[in-house]
């Protein structure tokens, strides 16, 4: 998916200009089109135990019926602007089975022959970034790590590079300085 910098018309309205800013490849769902500005991207889980199969789909989307959803499909006729400045959801989709699905079956949608081919080329093409070969999780370093160094020790044995330790001390101080701004909710300003 091309993505295009967007700046105000002389009537103070968003659009698209032909400046290309990037290439992305929408791996978490989310979906647009070409010749849309829209990029609709789901805020639940569901959508992301649904796996692509272009062989095997069993269901498919469709917008939701406003009846019984916050659906809302005079949106897809609003400018940039209108959208940009709306602070919730009023698009929604629903699954629809395009076959019988039997207790336990995986559930597949048709990403688009377009994501298909961008998902290969991504799969030929990639190459793990430098140095991730030393990457370490966060899971796996808490199983290593019992204490936190002290800033000596961290020079002779660093942490992996993708992991930062920030220490607060502001909670170093006796409790009742911390409690009493805790108490009456004027905790931020004394961190």
């Amino acid at each position: 998916l091309d993505m295009f910098e967007i700046e105000k018309d002389e009537d103070g309205e968003f659009e698209a200009t032909d400046r290309k800013i990037t290439t992305q490849l929408l791996l978490n769902y989310c979906m647009g089109h070409r010749e849309s500005t829209l990029l609709l991207c789901p805020y639940g889980t569901l959508s992301s135990y649904i796996n692509h199969n272009q062989t095997l789909t069993n269901v498919e989307l469709v917008w939701a019926d406003p009846k019984s959803s916050n659906h809302k499909p005079e949106w897809l006729n609003k400018s940039l602007s209108e959208l940009y400045n709306t602070h919730y959801a009023g698009l929604a989709m629903n699954l629809k089975a395009t076959r019988p699905i039997h207790e336990d079956e995986e559930l597949f949608l048709n990403y688009g022959d377009e994501w298909e081919i961008a998902w290969q080329n991504h799969i030929k093409n990639w190459a793990p970034v430098k140095g991730a070969s030393k990457y370490k999780s966060a899971e796996e370093h808490n199983v290593e790590v019992v204490n936190v160094k002290t800033a000596f020790e961290a020079l002779f044995k660093p942490y992996p590079d993708n992991v930062a330790i920030h220490v607060n001390l502001a909670f170093d101080q006796p409790r009742r300085n911390w409690m009493r701004h805790w108490k009456v909710g004027t905790i931020s300003k004394f961190i």
